[in-house]
């Protein structure tokens, strides 16, 4: 009894921090001091190293925690995961630390929050704002929720943009 007691116990509390972030992503983007392209530079221990487009030459660092995983657009998820270095993608940051990126395709943005959270990000939004292809759409409130981030048409970032 005392072994399958302290094994659930512990299940409690393994589980306890695996728990998703919530992205309400028109609220994230109003939110940030910064809201622009991006290219990586570098990584060291716990920074990242990039540039802005609009200053090139000036190279900025934000915190990004320990180990990396690098995205990999081919497929699967990207939460959880940083560009690779010289990825030029959109960046969303407040003043401490970024909170989003979005890849640059042909016609769209696709935003993910590179945050560890041991689960998946789920995404709250509304129009213009769509969800990935081949993820369900659910609700969220008054809002459409999706996993792993959001979609947006190129012509559509401009209200938010601060770069």
């Amino acid at each position: 009894m005392k072994v399958s007691a302290a094994v659930f116990i512990g299940f409690i509390l393994l589980t306890s921090f695996v728990k998703p972030r919530f992205v309400d992503i028109e609220e994230e983007l109003s939110k940030a001091t910064f809201v622009g392209e991006i290219v990586v530079r570098n990584y060291g221990k716990k920074y990242m190293y990039f540039s802005r487009l609009t200053t090139p030459k000036v190279v900025d660092s934000t915190a990004c925690g320990g180990v990396i995983e690098y995205a990999n657009y081919n497929g699967g998820y990207l939460t959880n995961t940083w560009p690779v270095v010289r990825d030029t993608v959109i960046a969303v940051m407040d003043s401490n630390s970024v909170s989003l990126f979005a890849q640059i395709l042909k016609n769209d943005y696709r935003f993910w929050s590179p945050c560890f959270t041991g689960s998946i990000a789920s995404f709250a939004f509304n129009a213009p704002f769509r969800k990935l292809d081949g993820e369900k759409e659910n609700t969220w409130g008054d809002k459409k929720s999706t996993w792993d981030g959001v979609m947006l048409a190129k012509g559509e970032l401009g209200r938010w943009r601060r770069d």
